[in-house]
């Protein structure tokens, strides 16, 4: 094969040598490289020019006559007769059929040759022919008129004898394509063609790889080759593959001396920023990966940010979302600004239905604006700050741990220094483009050695790979400084002499393959491996024709890979792992990549072993070699099956929508419906949801996806299997020895099993509705329903342990809630002030309840209420000395419902301050005749003393009999203090008739609103009302 042009990657064509140059395009490109049809051609750039234009071009001109271009020569005997021909046919279409002003702002030159190091050979060390562009996103390096930094597209020109030799073209065009990216930051992908005397192919490059077509004769299709050149050479920067968010300007000579960028600002509004002049952006050197940029910008007030863009994978944790999430955190980058899905390298790649499985990954463009910090720790200037920068840089990956963070990537590089030295942040922590979240304890990410700087990798993540057999021979030194921040400051302390207490700011470092960089006072300056405007002319070739170490060419160790000296003893070398700054050994990294057939192809670099250990070694290579071309073929024979399933599939795919109109709505818009038809049902809520979200998946997956639907979690309890009465009587048991009967262990083991079936539902609900704030009712009314009203209490007394059993765990969920608790409403039956179901009552207060708005509790205890009158009289007299229970602030609204009036509510776990509503439900039915009526009266203002925050208020006082004697009063004796209400508002008193003199008289109630007093039927004078109630605005009586 004769070429005057070969490859940076050429290298002698055995089998050897050729899996070799496989091996090393892999790494870049990755093993499966999908290979697009000729039609992807001829669908490119359709609108660029009509077919009528072309075929006056081809008819009235002197490039094409006879079926073919005149000016190729037929049979060429080198490739170097092919430039000047192919060069002016590209000129000749850029004049004639380009876009107004295109053949001034676009034009094709053929690179000249330079002399070679060795042997006075002539070798093009950039393509054969570049389309050379002025413009918004083009600049000039000084003194280099032609250079990466301002070429459109470019063509590599070939012999027909050598247009098979793929991974050859492979592997020089994306040379070409990674130059273009360091030297044009914004682009979003590179194309590029081959041209032979016959044929035509199109590459395409993007950071998911590449992607290339078959040749097709450009003489038999003149039409898309003359849109491909179009295409490549176009005004329009958008179709050229560049990113038009940022704008250069340049000084007339066309050298750059400043541009801005555009994005979304913190209000959603379009901001545009001032790119910094004289500070060059962080670019990654890789083709294939995540492509991160980091841009150096000020606003108008001249504060600056650092703008990152980068590429992520659709199963990635998006950087943004983790710096929502830990915003506020100390020591953590602080994010302005993001702005997602810019652009999608799916769509610059026609139909990719046809890939291989694996040959394709998606990536997502992501810009944030992050506020700007100074240098790395590696530029300290003291020890103070040094440590004081990684302590704060410790407590931020704790502060990560704490919200389930795993940053993944902590290195010298990713900890900076504040750029004020009065910030309080010593250490910031940055780069969580890595970073995951993990709602386990124990995470089931599995270790990735893909994943973060090689050099900071821990010990057990190195052994994952393939180093197991070089850190055996590793000194115990290095295994105590596997810890991440123990390994950053390994680094700090071999980069500087251990005299000097400050590196200076020209100093070379002592890290091999890096140097140190001086960076702004506010702005870091990241160090990059390579120049952001490499020239054509001054492109040299990275891989050496054997596959090994380049030698050097000035007696220096090489930058990236310094040399080490032999062992004097066995003439063996130990491998050396490069320390430069933000160097990945693995730059292509796709964190949940399904295909990762290319970790086979991704070595550590070979360890220098004696010539009979390099025997073994080549002969497993080539044994490896020959098993994966065993593999391939008897993957061939399955690829028929292969195409059918997919296109199976993709029918499934194309045409299952119309299977229900509702998986056309977006997932935002089926959420409002769900929600708005779950609040306006009139059957249960809770049958509404389980029903919506049995349907199908869809709709399953919609309503997983509404937290708000799962927050109102509905509990009653089943009836308590109490035996009837009539059993009992035709037993003779007697009610306190039912527990011991037989019929006791089937019933309550059936009441038990279906409240676990109600504690499974609360744990379902709480879980599905996340952090959303929820609505408990509990209603535990219909537990104890008897059948007669001579059941004896003990009945239910003998009973309570077993129902604490059962409820226990039911109780424990429900209360540990009560940080997410918004409303609440419960209900409890009959039921003595020690059961466990008051256990809910206990958590109702502002320290275990923060978000709780609303409040209702209906209370009965009228069976289990026995009057105590000490009580009663010690709890009044409590208030005479204006003693009360401890309250809390005010709720929206706490509504307290007492169905029977008894000193046991005193015991009550209620926050009475808080109740701003009091209600005793119970009819004149519900009360015995008391012995003491007057008691009764005492304590309801025990109560109202204990609720000074009331505003609405309704009971019923107890029925008394009067006789002739002389009727109850509130003598002076008992009345020495006024029971004030400053803010209630409604009053509804029923059979006023029964409550003694004088008991309006120790009512202060200023803001009273409304008053309702009911009497008894019998009894229509209400003797209560006899005395004013006290209202300084009005005179009236009650």
């Amino acid at each position: 094969m004769d070429s005057s042009t070969p490859s940076a990657y050429s290298i002698d064509s055995t089998q050897e040598n050729l899996n070799r140059l496989h091996d090393m395009i892999s790494q870049d490109l990755g093993d499966n490289i999908p290979e697009a049809p000729s039609s992807w051609a001829e669908s490119l750039y359709k609108d660029l020019s009509t077919t009528g234009a072309m075929q006056n071009f081809l008819d009235g001109g002197s490039e094409y006559c006879n079926g073919r271009w005149t000016k190729i020569p037929k049979a060429p005997k080198v490739n170097s007769e092919l430039y000047h021909p192919i060069c002016r046919i590209i000129n000749s279409v850029i004049q004639r059929l380009g876009t107004s002003g295109a053949s001034n702002g676009r034009e094709a030159v053929v690179s000249e040759p330079t002399r070679g190091a060795t042997g006075g050979v002539e070798q093009y060390v950039g393509p054969d022919i570049a389309i050379k562009a002025t413009g918004p996103s083009f600049s000039i390096v000084k003194g280099r008129p032609t250079a990466f930094t301002n070429v459109a597209a470019y063509f590599d020109v070939k012999l027909d004898s050598e247009v098979d030799d793929v991974w050859s073209h492979l592997a020089r065009m994306s040379e070409h394509a990674k130059h273009i990216f360091i030297g044009q930051p914004n682009r979003f992908y590179v194309r590029s063609m081959l041209v032979t005397e016959h044929s035509a192919r199109l590459f395409h490059f993007d950071r998911s790889g590449a992607l290339y077509t078959l040749p097709f004769n450009f003489h038999e299709d003149p039409h898309t080759f003359i849109r491909l050149i179009l295409g490549l050479s176009t005004l329009d920067e958008r179709i050229l593959g560049l990113d038009d968010s940022i704008r250069w300007t340049t000084a007339a000579d066309g050298t750059k001396n400043g541009g801005t960028l555009t994005t979304i600002g913190p209000d959603k509004t379009i901001v545009t920023y001032e790119l910094v002049s004289g500070e060059d952006p962080f670019i990654r050197p890789t083709l294939r990966g995540r492509g991160t940029t980091c841009w150096a910008a000020k606003n108008s007030e001249g504060q600056r940010f650092i703008v990152k863009d980068y590429w992520v994978t659709d199963k990635c944790t998006s950087e943004f979302k983790l710096l929502q999430a830990v915003k506020g955190l100390r020591g953590i980058c602080h994010m302005v600004s993001y702005e997602k899905d810019r652009a999608q390298t799916q769509d610059f790649r026609g139909d990719i239905s046809s890939f291989k499985k694996g040959a394709f990954q998606n990536l997502a463009s992501v810009r944030i604006v992050m506020k700007a910090y100074g240098s790395t720790i590696e530029h300290f200037t003291s020890i103070e700050q040094v440590l004081a920068a990684l302590r704060d840089a410790i407590t931020a990956h704790k502060a990560l741990l704490s919200r389930n963070i795993i940053h993944r990537d902590v290195s010298p590089n990713n900890i900076l220094l504040p750029a004020d030295p009065e910030d309080n942040e010593r250490g910031v922590l940055i780069d969580l483009d890595m970073a995951f979240e993990t709602d386990e304890q124990v995470s089931k990410t599995l270790i990735d050695h893909r994943l973060g700087t090689r050099m900071f990798q821990s010990f057990m993540v190195l052994k994952s790979y393939r180093f197991a057999s070089i850190l055996d021979k590793v000194d115990h030194h290095y295994a105590r400084v596997i810890g991440l921040f123990d390994a950053a400051l390994e680094r700090l302390q071999k980069s500087v002499a251990a005299a000097v207490s400050a590196p200076k700011a020209d100093a070379v470092s002592c890290c091999p393959g890096s140097q140190s960089t001086t960076s702004d006072s506010v702005v870091s300056k990241p160090t990059s491996v390579v120049t952001s405007a490499t020239s054509l002319q001054d492109f040299q070739p990275v891989t050496p024709p054997d596959g090994g170490s380049p030698p050097p060419t000035d007696g220096k160790a090489s930058p990236d890979r310094p040399l080490t000296p032999p062992n004097q003893a066995t003439g063996h070398v130990e491998p050396v792992i490069s320390r430069s700054p933000k160097r990945r050994y693995d730059e292509i990294e796709f964190d949940d990549g399904e295909d990762a057939s290319f970790d086979s192809k991704r070595r550590c670099p070979p360890g220098r072993t004696s010539g009979e250990d390099n025997v073994e070694v080549l002969q497993a290579i080539k044994d490896c070699y020959a098993l994966e071309k065993q593999i391939q073929n008897m993957e061939t024979k399955l690829q028929d099956l292969r195409n059918t399933h997919t296109a199976k599939i993709g029918y499934i795919n194309k045409h299952s929508t119309l299977l229900s109109p509702m998986s056309r709505i977006p997932l935002e818009i089926q959420q409002y419906i769900f929600e708005y038809a779950v609040n306006s049902s009139e059957n249960s809520r809770t049958g509404t949801v389980l029903t919506i979200s049995s349907v199908c998946g869809q709709w399953r997956y919609a309503a997983l996806k509404t937290s708000s639907l799962w927050s109102h979690i509905s509990i009653t309890l089943p009836k308590y299997p109490l035996p009837h009465q009539f059993y009992w009587e035709r037993e003779g048991i007697e009610p306190h020895q039912w527990l011991d009967a037989k019929i006791n262990t089937f019933d309550v083991s059936e009441w038990t099993a279906k409240v676990q079936v109600l504690l499974e539902f609360a744990k379902t609900f709480a879980s599905r509705s996340r952090n959303y704030p929820l609505t408990l009712t509990f209603d535990a009314t219909k537990l104890f329903v008897f059948g007669g009203s001579d059941e004896p209490r003990v009945l239910i007394s003998s009973m309570l342990d077993g129902f604490s059993m059962c409820t226990k765990p039911l109780l424990d969920v429900l209360c540990g809630l009560a940080p997410r608790l918004r409303d609440v409403d419960f209900s409890l039956p009959c039921a003595t002030p020690c059961t466990t179901l008051l256990q809910i009552l206990g958590v109702l207060n502002r320290d275990m309840s923060p978000q709780l708005r609303n409040v209702q509790v209906a209370i009965d205890l009228k069976d289990f209420s026995v009057p105590d009158y000490g009580k009663i009289r010690g709890a009044f007299e409590a208030m005479k000395r204006g003693q009360s229970f401890a309250g809390s602030d005010l709720y929206h609204s706490y509504s307290l419902n007492l169905r029977s009036i008894c000193p046991e509510y005193f015991s009550l776990p209620i926050i009475w301050s808080g109740l701003t509503s009091l209600t005793f439900t119970s009819r004149a039915a519900d009360f015995q005749l008391l012995e003491e009526p007057l008691d009764a009266t005492l304590i309801i203002c025990s109560l109202l003393h204990n609720c000074p925050n009331l505003e609405h208020c309704d009971f019923s006082l107890p029925t008394v009999s009067y006789d002739d004697e002389e009727p109850l009063s509130l003598d002076d004796n008992t009345l020495d203090s006024v029971i004030s209400l400053p803010r209630l508002k409604t009053l509804k008193v029923r059979q006023i008739s029964s409550a003694p003199l004088g008991f309006a008289k120790i009512l202060d109630l200023p803001e009273l609103r409304e008053l309702t007093l009911t009497s008894n039927p019998w009894e229509p004078s209400p003797r209560g009302s006899n005395y004013p109630l006290h209202r300084p605005d009005s005179e009236s009586s009650a």
